[in-house]
């Protein structure tokens, strides 16, 4: 299994950007929001740090389903329009907040709409197979997102929520010392592909379509 490896990190952290650079680490989440009105001070400048070293960077929200989700996403967005994204946003599901697992279903449904909608492009979403069984049981619209799955093991593949068996995982954290660690799964190029970075291969009428769409992509993250 072909895999490239990253982190995730926030202001709780302090990195040493240039040893996991040195290990060959190529991709970062950095959060960026925590439901209505937490924003993570030190969002810029782990972005700053991790670009000059060369990681493809990307912003995470932590949802808390006790909040309005459209709200949510706003902020989310407002937040990291000014800065220059690489990777899908993605969204934390993993606090239960009281809400019943049909409220938290309706809710993080709508999130994740939401998000997809400010950020045009749809969201990742992280969260174990304990917790998406938990917290919302199955979502109609889950596999319409890419999973990034938290699970800490030496097996060769995590376990997952039911909601994915089908399409499996995209990314996979699986320890959290000395930082969050993650794999993606399949090669540095198959990551840019994913994120829009580079076109996919094929004829000439699918390169230009996936072109276009990167160029989309940036007009949005500019506007």
């Amino acid at each position: 299994m072909t895999i490239t490896l990253g982190l995730d990190v926030s202001h709780w952290n302090t990195v040493d950007w240039d040893y996991w650079a040195d290990k060959d680490y190529k991709f970062v989440y950095i959060k960026a929001t925590e439901g209505v009105s937490f924003k993570d001070d030190q969002v810029a400048a782990h972005r700053a740090a991790a670009k000059q070293r060369g990681f493809l960077v990307g912003p995470y929200h932590f949802f808390r389903a006790n909040y309005d989700p459209e709200t949510q996403a706003t902020r989310f967005r407002n937040y990291t329009k000014d800065l220059e994204w690489d990777l899908p946003p993605a969204i934390d599901c993993e606090t239960q907040d009281n809400a019943s697992q049909a409220t938290y279903r309706t809710r993080i449904r709508a999130m994740l709409l939401a998000a997809e909608n400010e950020f045009s492009r749809k969201p990742i979403i992280y969260t174990s197979r304990y917790l998406w069984h938990k917290l919302v049981g199955s979502l109609d619209i889950a596999a319409n997102y890419d999973l990034w799955v938290a699970h800490y093991t030496t097996a060769a593949r995590p376990l997952i929520p039911d909601d994915w068996k089908a399409a499996g995982w995209t990314i996979w954290q699986f320890t959290s010392a000395p930082l969050d660690q993650n794999r993606f799964n399949g090669s540095l190029e198959d990551l840019k592909e994913w994120a829009g970075i580079t076109p996919p291969g094929g004829d000439l009428e699918k390169r230009v379509a996936a072109l276009e769409a990167y160029v989309m992509k940036l007009k949005q993250w500019t506007k």
